[in-house]
């Protein structure tokens, strides 16, 4: 029932119980990443030092004793979900970019990863976009940081209105961005997306009165095509990206060896 979405915001939990007894509903809850983060709070006839201890070794987030004051058994179960939510919004923090909403640096690494292994194991093809976008320095000379950050807000949002469910938008900070499309089937469908990027983040946007159109460069590297090393991967497409830009900019080129040289 925990597992089930949508799932519980916190546990009451005996020990003493038939078939399987609290300490290994709290253990099996705590190794299912489902549940993980879901608060337990023992509630027990058994209260010695000993038992308690166990209880909190195992994840428990508060152990009562039986018999329990209901007032301050529902400010413990206060206390928890006011902990459950601070940890969460700091996680929020953590993970998401605080202008944009979308997620930060810390956030693309793991997901990443997780692209890199999804990718493998469905024997697809995974795409690393790493998005610049020409001539946004110009915005906050001319219109001032407030102006910029409206930028940036809309053309994250644009991004991320074209991708898939299952694509990630994500910003490194500044105006560079990363777009990651995992279990492609050929690069025809990474190009696909590109082009649509370069539409949306091209049209006229208005800011303070005034109507302007960006341009964007992007750089390319696939998975497992030119490595398999996440970092290694986000690297080349970010090498990619500046070989876009001295060709031109507003455009889209996809890593190769030679660039470097």
């Amino acid at each position: 029932m925990a597992q089930c979405a949508p799932h519980p915001d916190l546990i009451l939990l005996d020990v003493r119980m038939p078939v399987m007894d609290g300490y290994e509903v709290c253990q099996r809850l705590q190794e299912n990443p489902l549940t993980c983060d879901i608060p337990v709070i023992f509630v027990t006839a058994a209260f010695d030092q000993e038992s308690e201890t166990y209880g909190l070794q195992l994840g428990a987030a508060d152990y009562i004793s039986k018999p329990i004051s209901p007032a301050i058994t529902l400010m413990r179960v206060h206390n928890q979900l006011l902990i459950k939510r601070h940890k969460k919004e700091l996680k929020r923090i953590a993970h998401y970019d605080a202008l944009t909403g979308i997620p930060n640096r810390v956030l693309l690494a793991d997901r990443l990863k997780q692209a890199v292994s999804q990718t493998k194991r469905e024997r697809k093809i995974l795409g690393i976009c790493y998005l610049d976008l020409d001539g946004f320095k110009s915005v906050n000379d001319t219109l001032g940081h407030q102006a910029g950050d409206q930028v940036l807000i809309e053309m994250a949002r644009r991004m991320g209105n074209i991708l898939r469910e299952g694509d990630t938008v994500a910003r490194l900070g500044g105006d560079e961005f990363v777009v990651l499309l995992p279990n492609l089937n050929h690069e025809e469908e990474c190009i696909a997306t590109l082009k649509r990027l370069h539409e949306v983040i091209a049209l006229p946007i208005c800011i303070q009165d005034q109507s302007f159109s960006l341009t964007s460069s992007i750089g390319v590297s696939i998975f497992p095509n030119d490595d398999n090393d996440p970092d290694v991967l986000l690297g080349h497409a970010d090498q990619a990206m500046y070989a876009a830009k001295q060709s031109g900019k507003n455009r889209y080129h996809f890593y190769n060896p030679l660039d470097a040289g």
